[in-house]
């Protein structure tokens, strides 16, 4: 398991021992061992830029997700693609959720290679609750190996 973590911004520090830890337990829970992934670490600005070119919205987001391959969800041993998480925006959620930042980044690491396995929350609403699911699963997955305090998971969301 190879893993890239690359923190272009300065007001928040978080362990890359730490980052890359929560980024193997997600991909060893997920059964992609002999994954590749990057992981980089961005202001607002620097989102907002990748969020207005890749998506349309000029506005910041808190993760986005680019994957090496399309089509199909990838087999074993290959580069997924990159992780870009605003540590700004993920600040700002933590406190309106009453989380700590390692758990929001938790929360993002695991939503964002999600989206590279594929998970879609935008296409239907029961592909929202079927990725919803798998984030508690893999976050109390985090929980229980001690890299993220217990609570402050998201809900479920409801059905129908």
């Amino acid at each position: 398991m190879r893993i890239s973590i690359a923190n272009r911004q300065r007001a928040f520090s978080l362990p890359r021992g730490w980052l890359r830890r929560v980024c193997k337990g997600i991909l060893t829970d997920l059964d992609r061992k002999d994954a590749e992934l990057s992981l980089l670490l961005v202001r607002d600005d620097r989102m907002r830029v990748l969020n207005r070119e890749y998506r349309g919205k000029d506005a910041p987001t808190d993760v986005l997700a680019f994957s090496m391959q399309e089509g199909p969800p990838i087999g074993r041993g290959e580069i997924l693609g990159d992780v870009v998480i605003s540590l700004e925006t993920a600040a700002r959620q933590a406190a309106a959720h009453d989380r700590t930042l390692t758990q929001e980044v938790a929360h993002l690491v695991t939503h964002g290679i999600l989206h590279l396995l594929g998970y879609d929350h935008e296409v239907s609403p029961e592909a929202a609750r079927r990725m919803r699911a798998v984030e508690i699963t893999l976050l109390r997955n985090l929980e229980g190996r001690g890299l993220i305090p217990p609570g402050g998971l998201p809900a479920p969301l409801p059905e129908g």
